[in-house]
């Protein structure tokens, strides 16, 4: 295990013994066996755990087991505690999402105030696996299918090498301790669903599951860096800077998603690629919107002209009814009632609005950071 950690490690250039390492501990089998491996190793570490306060009790155990555990190895050993619930709710984040956030933020203000190079989470070749069938479930493209990195900026994760069986058979064979979370048995979360329902069914088809996982992931990588270095020559040929605006030559480009990574960093998505690439070979002058940009269709050209320098129009709409212009765009506005909207309203461009939560007049203006809306029939 020794052996296959420092070569893991030397192989994707993760750390070296002159760096100082932060090691994210839970307490759990995962993070235990990356703080006994790197003790093995002559890399200096320290241990950082957070309470997030979400299992009472037991969130208080973990951090009393982490702290005991740390100081008997004679490692110093970050505590913190955090609201998460509270700060999920203040910025309307899950829960899940908060807690990543807070964690990561205290561990970027630790490594800034106490010098350390690295941080190294303990996501293992399941954890990957699992994100790899998650963003499937999700949509996702190239990136998505090669598991997570073993590098990102100063985060490490040294144990991508190893399955969680073998890690604890590692840490049983020592007699090493480790916390078991609750929580990691609730189907409700999405993780440990795939975990459960879907993973050990597909074992059942390859018991060997892990392991080819392991060389699929190693080719994708492969070949998201081939793709990776085309877009940037791609980039370099049919992106045009002239005098206010980019010019990308449609001529040059095979598809939507090919599209998409041109103008990803115009602030277009996907969704809006595939629209844009729809009316491609239509009459000029079909327009799109992202929240810095314009692109409007030439020809056989693609114009892009920033509107962060442009002011936001905004204009009053006194009555239920009536047309107002914002910028070159109309708006129409009319009192209808539900029953007799056109049945594809939901694919057009309408928003329909509760006429009774409606307080006149009506400021109507582009979208700025803040605005968010639910869509009937959606959470958020």
């Amino acid at each position: 295990m020794r052996k296959r950690f420092l070569d893991f490690i030397e192989k994707h250039a993760l750390t070296s013994p002159s760096e100082r390492v932060l090691l994210a501990v839970s307490g759990g089998l995962d993070s235990m066996a990356m703080l006994h491996l790197f003790c093995q190793t002559q890399i200096p570490v320290a241990v950082a755990h957070c309470n997030f306060s979400l299992r009472g009790l037991e969130s208080d155990g973990d951090e009393r087991f982490v702290k005991d555990q740390a100081e008997a190895l004679g490692i110093t050993c970050f505590l913190t505690k955090f609201d998460t619930k509270a700060f999920a709710s203040e910025h309307k984040l899950s829960t899940q999402m908060a807690a990543r956030q807070l964690r990561y933020d205290w561990f970027n203000q630790l490594c800034e105030a106490e010098g350390f190079d690295k941080v190294a989470t303990a996501h293992h070749l399941n954890d990957s696996f699992e994100t790899v069938l998650f963003n499937l479930a999700k949509g996702t493209s190239i990136a998505g299918l090669r598991g997570i990195l073993p590098l990102r900026d100063r985060v490490i994760r040294p144990l991508l090498d190893f399955s969680r069986e073998e890690l604890e058979t590692f840490m049983k064979e020592k007699g090493h301790p480790w916390r078991e979370d609750s929580s990691n048995q609730d189907t409700y979360y999405q993780r440990n669903f795939i975990r459960s329902e879907v993973v050990k069914p597909l074992k059942k088809v390859n018991p060997d599951l892990l392991a080819t996982f392991k060389d699929t992931s190693a080719r994708n990588r492969e070949v998201e860096e081939v793709f990776r270095q085309a877009m940037a020559t791609l980039k370099s040929t049919a992106i045009c800077q002239e005098a206010d605006h980019h010019r990308i030559s449609i001529e040059q480009i095979s598809g939507p998603y090919v599209l998409e990574q041109l103008i990803s960093d115009f602030g277009f998505g996907y969704k809006q690629a595939k629209e844009i690439w729809d009316v491609r070979g239509g009459l000029s002058g079909s327009t799109f919107l992202s929240a810095s940009h314009s692109l409007v269709v030439n020809r056989g050209d693609l114009v892009i002209t920033s509107q962060k320098d442009k002011p936001t129009p905004e204009v009053l709409l006194k009555a239920e009814a009536g047309e107002v212009m914002l910028g070159e765009h109309s708006y129409q506005a009319k009192l209808q009632s539900i029953d007799k909207l056109p049945h594809n309203w939901k694919q057009s461009a309408h928003a329909v609005l509760d006429l009774d939560q409606l307080r006149f007049p009506l400021t109507v203006r582009s979208w700025i950071q803040g605005d968010y809306f639910f869509p009937l029939g959606m959470k958020g």
